[in-house]
């Protein structure tokens, strides 16, 4: 089944190896990498979803629990993928999950299900796409309209050129089950899973001239996929526990993937004991523990 877990990772990891910044007030200096730059970054703080503009919390939900999971800038919008939960504790019954996208500040609910969520979105030109789940189906959709793609949960959009290409899980045995990436609607598998073990996830995808990469999870550990061939990406859990790569984010010739890992899944306060990491080129680094940061966006405001 799928684990409705806040994600631990950047989804750009220019985040960590580029962005991060030092000073005083929060101010940038000439020698700064965000210097003429506008960092956004979505995620969780206090169980609220939030979105910070260069250090500044805004927070966007005052549901019980929410989660922003993505954020995208077009121009001078900002948009924000939220999922929310009426029930402060997410992982409880009952309780009932909106899907919702922010615009600038304005709330509009994607879908009137009570069992749907949003994780990534993406604007390309007029249209806005946003990936998620509705009543235990991977769902895209754009402009608001909602397009099924199987019974599963999409995670990720990205839009290349006049394709779109989302990144998600199939939940349908014995056929199609396991990561999947669609492309403009047209899934390919690349992991099949079975009932013994956690889902094969595709998470995350990105699409780099003719080569597309996608981050996620076979066998309880993370992965990452290049145009459908596997690479196993090095992890430092135990053997009984678990890691995931959450996102994948190409500049130039270099490859990030964001991820996480934790030694006890059964533990019940696993949350609080994951490690934040991050492979470039194949080669992990860690960055915090327990940390949350879903999504972040630079935006040049330097002409």
């Amino acid at each position: 089944m799928r684990r409705k877990i806040p994600f631990v990772a950047a989804s750009l990891l220019a985040l960590a190896v580029a962005f991060v910044t030092c000073g005083g007030g929060g101010k940038k200096n000439s020698g700064d990498a965000t210097a003429g730059k506008t960092v956004f970054v979505a995620g969780q703080s206090n169980n609220r979803a939030m979105l910070w503009k260069d250090g500044t919390p805004q927070q966007l939900s005052s549901a019980p629990y929410s989660v922003a999971s993505s954020v995208f800038v077009s121009g001078d919008d900002v948009y924000v993928a939220v999922w929310e939960c009426d029930n402060e504790n997410p992982f409880h019954h009952p309780h009932a999950y909106t899907s919702v996208l922010w615009k600038n500040g304005v709330r509009q609910v994607l879908s009137t299900s009570d069992d749907a969520t949003a994780a990534s979105v993406f604007v390309s030109g007029s249209d806005v796409y946003v990936a998620g789940d509705e009543d235990g189906y991977a769902v895209l959709w754009k402009n608001g309209t909602p397009q099924r793609l199987g019974w599963g949960w999409a995670n990720s959009v990205f839009v290349y050129g006049s394709d779109v290409y989302v990144a998600g899980s199939l939940y349908d045995y014995p056929d199609n089950n396991g990561a999947v990436l669609w492309k403009n609607g047209t899934p390919r598998i690349l992991s099949r899973g079975d009932h013994n073990r956690w889902q094969p996830d595709a998470r995350s995808v990105f699409v780099s001239g003719s080569d597309v990469y996608v981050a996620g999870m076979e066998n309880e550990r993370a992965v990452l996929w290049k145009n459908g061939t596997l690479q196993r990406l090095n992890s430092n859990a135990a053997a009984a526990g678990f890691a995931e790569a959450n996102s994948v984010y190409v500049s130039g010739s270099d490859v990030y993937v964001a991820g996480y890992e934790f030694d006890d899944p059964e533990s019940d306060d696993y949350i609080n004991k994951m490690r934040c990491v991050f492979w470039k080129n194949g080669i992990r680094q860690s960055l915090v523990n327990a940390a949350q940061g879903n999504s972040v966006f630079v935006k040049d405001t330097v002409k």
